[in-house]
């Protein structure tokens, strides 16, 4: 997500006590700032230096993701596209699969979600928080003339973008596919017990041991700091978008980075959009996208894609439950 004057924490994680027998598995986690927020991982094995080995790599290998193709890294793809946007450059399949999919999210909201919001965002001041001011109807309508999916170019693996001016933003999606990849990698070394957090994205492979869940507190968006539900994991992935996350303070009043890209203005329908899933990528980018759809609208999504279950709560506080999800979820 992006930078802001105040983040708020989305999620309280409930952690249980693991029993000391010789049997037990031992417990390792680290925490880093990666993707402009903090990224833990908790792992369980036999042996803490192997698991700080496991966990010093991949966080070395999420690194190398972000510094690969995060838009504000100067030696990342997108930001080099991004410096000439008219120009074709080439791209590998990862990249191509990421604009794919989110161009994917654009069409299902008739581009309310679309990753070329990156003007609008630095009209609001949500990159440098250096605005003080409300935009003006007059600056929302110029910079809206660079907002639009259907200007990424995409032919076999090269890439670009019809205007001057135009850029894509990949703090909607970057996240969850680079924690999806930790995971992956993490699976690959033989791990049966681990969770991956960026807060308000996660991975989680299998459950705690002696067959506790990886269970995690859903934030009420209208109190913070108050807890609505527990949900368990056990091996899903899980991605939240709220409009309490990110906040800027202009003119007295706070506003939300959540924005329609079709009006240029903060989306209404929602206070939060809770994604479970089978992974942090698809779950990361559709918590986003959904956000921006009318609740109704969501649920009727849902009901033709069977990879993903919902809990919604609008800008009302009505809750809506996807038929799936409930079973996941505890009340408080």
């Amino acid at each position: 997500m992006k930078k802001s004057s105040k983040i708020l924490i989305l999620l309280i994680f409930l952690f249980g006590l693991i029993s000391c027998s010789k049997n037990s598995l031992v417990k390792y986690e680290e925490e880093k700032f990666l993707f402009g927020t903090s990224v833990k991982i908790v792992i369980y094995g036999k042996n803490k230096k192997d698991l700080e080995n496991l966990v010093k790599d991949t966080f070395n290998y999420m690194s190398e993701i972000e510094n690969k193709y995060n838009s504000r890294y100067k030696e990342s793809i997108i930001y080099k596209l991004n410096q000439n946007p008219t120009q074709f450059i080439e791209m590998d399949n990862t990249l191509k699969d990421m604009l794919e999919e989110s161009i994917k999210i654009s069409e299902i909201t008739n581009g309310k979600y679309d990753i070329t919001i990156g003007p609008i965002l630095d009209l609001w001041g949500f990159n440098d928080l250096s605005r003080t001011t409300l935009p003006t109807e007059e600056e929302i309508s110029e910079k809206l003339k660079l907002v639009n999916y259907r200007d990424i170019q995409i032919e076999n693996n090269k890439v670009r973008l019809k205007k001057i001016g135009e850029r894509i933003d990949t703090g909607s999606f970057l996240k969850g596919y680079a924690i999806k990849k930790g995971k992956d990698y993490l699976v690959s070394k033989k791990v049966k017990n681990a969770m991956i957090t960026a807060i308000s994205s996660i991975e989680t492979i299998g459950q705690k041991p002696e067959n506790k869940p990886f269970k995690i507190g859903i934030q009420n968006p209208k109190k913070i700091g108050e807890l609505l539900y527990t949900i368990d994991l056990n091996g899903k992935a899980l991605g939240v978008s709220g409009d309490y996350q990110t906040i800027i303070e202009l003119e007295g009043n706070k506003y939300h980075h959540l924005i329609d890209a079709t009006t240029g203005r903060q989306s209404n329908y929602n206070s939060l959009v809770l994604v479970l899933g089978e992974n942090s990528y698809k779950t990361d980018l559709y918590s986003t996208g959904l956000f921006m759809m009318k609740a109704e609208d969501i649920l009727k999504y849902i009901k033709n894609d069977k990879t993903i279950d919902v809990f919604i709560v609008d800008k009302n506080g009505k809750e809506y439950f996807s038929e799936g999800i409930k079973k996941y979820m505890e009340k408080i």
